[in-house]
């Protein structure tokens, strides 16, 4: 039997990283549309990028956290690039 989960859309858009375990999960949700799919990894991604940077200028993360972060961020970019290429390449609406 299928489980069902109900999905808060609102945290996932705006904190996906505290509802999805990966960035490609968020791919597979149905839950949302391709562009909050996109708008959640892009916001995932940019809270990385914050983290990596305040690595850089000296604050310390936790051990394996910046390696774990830089990981993520890559299959960020796969997700981004799976639902880009799922994008239809015509307009519909012009023929």
């Amino acid at each position: 039997m299928a489980e069902i989960m109900n999905l808060n859309t609102e945290k996932a858009r705006h904190e996906p990283d505290t509802v999805f375990a990966r960035p490609l999960d968020i791919v597979n949700e149905t839950g949302l549309s391709r562009g909050q799919k996109i708008a959640a990894l892009e916001r995932w991604n940019q809270t990385l990028q914050d983290r990596l940077r305040a690595t850089g200028e000296g604050m310390a993360p936790p051990e394996g956290q910046t390696a774990n972060e830089a990981a993520t961020v890559e299959e960020i970019g796969r997700a981004l690039e799976m639902l880009n290429d799922s994008q239809p390449t015509t307009d519909p609406s012009s023929d």
